[in-house]
């Protein structure tokens, strides 16, 4: 029962063993590459939600406090020339004087773009007493905002678009979310 082995079951050959390790490694380059692919779409749907979450939050801000506003009478709100910024004021309550409604309103409330942020500044200063000067509120409403556009249509409707970038956009990484509303001022003075 000594039987000798057959040489050519004894192992691999040279060409058999390289033919394996460049199946294994074109099968690690392909696994690798996919893994890269699939971290890089999660990557940039996990951008496009921050996008689109920071650019609703901040639209639904504005529609809350422009609805308190009027555009019947043009000194009540302005739009910056390039529509990057709006300033509007905004009804505090009312006063009732022999049957007549009379606004009374709170300081002028401006939005603007600063750098990569949409921003609401309050003049807290009295209108009423000049001597009277308080410094003004900042609120940052969004960051990643590329670019925002305000307006009033013809029938006095407020329009609004954001576009909110999320991601590096040194490298063209992440996304970005555009955003309009038009919102109807619910005040009459």
């Amino acid at each position: 029962m000594n039987e000798k082995p057959n040489k050519n079951t004894a192992g691999f050959s040279l060409i058999e063993t390289l033919i394996a390790v460049s199946l294994l490694g074109l099968t690690f380059a392909m696994v690798f590459s996919f893994a890269r692919v699939v971290t890089r779409s999660a990557a940039a749907g996990t951008s496009q939600v921050a996008a689109l979450d920071e650019v609703q939050k901040a639209m639904t801000f504005m529609a809350q406090e422009l609805q308190e506003s009027s555009t019947r009478n043009p000194a009540n709100y302005s739009v910056s020339p390039d529509g990057s910024a709006l300033s509007f004021i905004k009804v505090q309550g009312y006063n009732v004087f022999v049957g007549e409604l009379e606004s009374t309103f709170s300081s002028t409330i401006t939005y603007a773009l600063q750098g990569d942020q949409l921003v609401r500044l309050e003049d807290l200063s009295d209108p009423a007493d000049g001597s009277y000067d308080l410094p003004g509120e900042r609120k940052v409403l969004a960051n990643g905002v590329q670019s925002a556009q305000f307006g009033v249509t013809g029938d006095g409707r407020f329009t609004v678009t954001l576009v909110v970038h999320r991601g590096d956009s040194s490298r063209n990484r992440g996304s970005s979310v555009t955003e309009s509303i038009v919102i109807r001022p619910q005040n009459d003075f």
